[in-house]
């Protein structure tokens, strides 16, 4: 390694060591205004659950580290999760987050995994249980960076991955400004999974090389595959209470802002289509309350998920459980697709497509225009400007079971085009794994797609 590049390689590193401090004082400040954040303050500084969690490990039992910062990208770890645990079930999983809701999600999800709060990327912090983890593998899922953990485990060679990367407008921004450090944190990274070519041109304006990039999707359109054959579309819709012979609008992951426009438009469409009915479903836990507060004050009856009862079936079900989305739209007709109509970005299109329903999102899809634009092309979506023009593509789709079908099978047959990003990223993870595992203790995994 020539002088210049020892040079450059100190200093970036100093400038992500500056930056970890500055995240630690802001962690502090956040700590002393949220006493929600102060209680998970120890676990975030690897004390809480993590002494006890690194008691436990063994050097003949390889690691695998899965980080997903929230119920969003805990969606893509379904399906790796599920055939990494099937091919190797002698290794250990570890899975962090940094949200409360990611959390909580998780360990719903994932009951037999460890599941704690990723560490501050504080050099002395991430370094320190990075050693003491000394996984064989590191999944990165979608947009966090974290280059103080990225620089400790290219000093333990740990195999890195990012999976269903991708970098969003906001965050390009910021990272191009910083191009300089991140990109030398980004070395250690053996294979980028990214979404779309956007996304890899993005990587490699980060100084990323272009052939350790890799364009297959996101795990996240894999993970309904079963699921979707075996769906009861009856049981379904007795078990989230749709009223008999209602058209069902499932409204998901919507945000602050968005949750009134989708009641107004479902009120205005429900004018002209009486058996119009409807499950709205908060992205966050803490709207579920404020939601409910919408739905009253705009004279709606409805049901909540949490408390269903043996009463009456009500026009609208508020879906106040985490982990129950996807379930849902499988018990609907048509769906709106949150994120959509503020200015987020918008959420995953093909949750919904996969149970051939058509689907409708509003202007706002940053983050996931090529699967919108995909679903529009085959005629599977509709795009809408507002909640004046939601109100009318509701009435729309609910007054015409032709044209129903017909865009819900076009939504399906574009999902099902799309599967398959799981099976590149776990053939690039088995030679790292068999490779470790045949040194500690041997054994012959599955094929890929064997379960």
């Amino acid at each position: 390694m020539t002088l210049p590049r020892i040079l450059h390689r100190t200093l970036a590193r100093l400038g992500c060591a500056a930056a970890g401090v500055a995240l630690f004082g802001g962690a502090l400040w956040r700590a002393v205004k949220n006493a929600e954040f102060r209680s998970t303050m120890s676990e975030r500084l690897g004390g809480g659950e993590w002494p006890k969690f690194l008691t436990t490990l063994r050097d003949d039992i390889p690691v695998v580290w899965i980080h997903a910062a929230s119920l969003g990208e805990l969606q893509g770890v379904v399906p790796i999760m599920r055939s990494l645990s099937a091919r190797y079930p002698n290794a250990r999983f570890l899975l962090t987050t940094t949200s409360f809701a990611g959390r909580a999600a998780a360990r719903s999800m994932f009951p037999t995994v460890t599941c704690l709060f990723l560490p501050l990327d504080v050099p002395f912090v991430a370094s320190r249980i990075a050693r003491a983890v000394n996984p064989a593998v590191f999944l990165n899922f979608e947009t966090e960076m974290w280059p103080n953990l990225l620089f400790a485990l290219q000093s333990l060679r740990t195999k890195v991955f990012f999976v269903n990367g991708r970098i969003s407008d906001f965050s390009f921004q910021q990272y191009k400004t910083f191009r300089a450090l991140f990109g030398e944190a980004l070395r250690g990274v053996q294979t980028f999974f990214v979404q779309t070519d956007l996304d890899r041109e993005r990587f490699v304006a980060l100084n990323v090389q272009r052939g350790r990039i890799q364009v297959c999707g996101s795990t996240k359109y894999d993970q309904g595959e079963d699921v979707v054959a075996a769906e009861d579309r009856v049981v379904s819709r007795r078990e989230f209470r749709v009223p008999p012979g209602s058209v069902c609008l499932v409204a998901g992951s919507v945000r602050p802002g968005e949750d009134a426009l989708v009641i107004a438009a479902f009120i205005e469409a429900r004018r002209k289509v009486a058996n119009l009915s409807l499950i709205i479903a908060p992205r966050h836990a803490d709207r579920f309350s404020a939601v409910g507060g919408l739905l009253h004050d705009n004279g709606l009856e409805y049901l909540q998920r949490s408390s269903i009862g043996h009463g009456d079936d009500l026009p609208v079900l508020l879906l106040d459980t985490l982990g129950e989305l996807k379930r849902a739209y499988g018990a609907g007709d048509l769906a709106f697709v949150g994120g959509t109509l503020v200015d987020i970005g918008g959420h995953n299109p093909f949750e919904p497509a996969m149970f051939g329903i058509p689907v409708i999102v509003g202007p706002s899809v940053k983050n996931v225009r090529d699967a919108v634009s995909e679903l529009k092309r085959s005629g599977g979506l509709f795009q809408v400007e507002d909640g004046l023009q939601l109100a009318a593509v509701i009435e729309r789709l609910a007054r015409d079971e032709s044209l129903r079908r017909a865009s819900g099978e076009s939504a399906r047959r574009t999902w099902v085009k799309n599967l398959g990003a799981t099976r590149h990223v776990i053939s690039e993870i088995d030679d790292v794994l068999v490779a470790r595992i045949a040194h500690d203790q041997p054994q012959s995994p599955r094929a890929v797609g064997e379960r």
